[in-house]
């Protein structure tokens, strides 16, 4: 009540306060226009720290799937071909679940079949045609990845290791703590993109 009396009758902030919160608002809006320009030049970036994801700027298309709304196994990946699908104006073609890993090889050897696509190769292919639709501005966002489950990560981690095989954009944000197969990420974003694709934002 105090405190909000002295606000009542005009105390204002410290200078000095108020020069630093916009030094830092400054600081972190220079560092999302460098992800958003990152992101018109195809490149993949991962974001750790930041808690919310600003709007994006109007040339960019940025495909947003929230992974700690997201429990079930593959919840993120599914809705990120959801996303994608709708965006191609295509029905979204799922693999039939009741196979087996040992049908497709039996009907391959058998009848000469082909092999049923895996999950990552068919995300890949819809986001590199969503990539050549949109003529580089579209943006796959993984906000809050360190809440995704593992065959989410895993699957990313798989696309990852094929350095120019997804051109669709990747933007990963960490709100917590960086731990588990979400720092592989980190690695191989590193490893094959250099320090400027790891970038730590704070919200405050």
């Amino acid at each position: 009540m105090h405190a909000d009396h002295e606000r009542q009758t005009g105390q204002r902030m410290p200078e000095e306060a108020t020069m630093d919160m916009t030094r830092r608002y400054s600081v972190m809006q220079e560092s999302w226009d460098t992800v958003w320009e990152r992101s018109r030049a195809g490149r993949h970036t991962i974001v750790v720290g930041a808690q919310t994801l600003p709007p994006a700027p109007p040339d960019l298309q940025v495909l947003r799937v929230r992974c700690d709304a997201l429990g079930s196994r593959g919840g993120a990946l599914e809705a990120a071909r959801c996303a994608i699908a709708d965006c191609l104006g295509e029905e979204l073609h799922t693999p039939d679940p009741r196979q087996s890993a040992v049908t497709p090889g039996l009907r391959q050897r058998l009848w000469g079949d082909m092999p049923a696509p895996s999950l990552d190769a068919l995300l890949v292919d819809a986001c590199n045609r969503l990539a050549m639709q949109t003529a580089g501005r579209a943006v796959l966002a993984f906000d809050g990845i360190d809440a995704a489950d593992e065959a989410t990560v895993d699957t990313l981690a798989q696309m990852l290791q094929r350095p120019g095989w997804l051109r669709l954009p990747l933007l990963l944000t960490v709100h917590g703590v960086l731990q588990g197969r979400v720092v592989e990420l980190v690695y191989l974003l590193h490893r094959d993109e250099g320090e400027a694709a790891v970038m730590v934002i704070a919200d405050e």
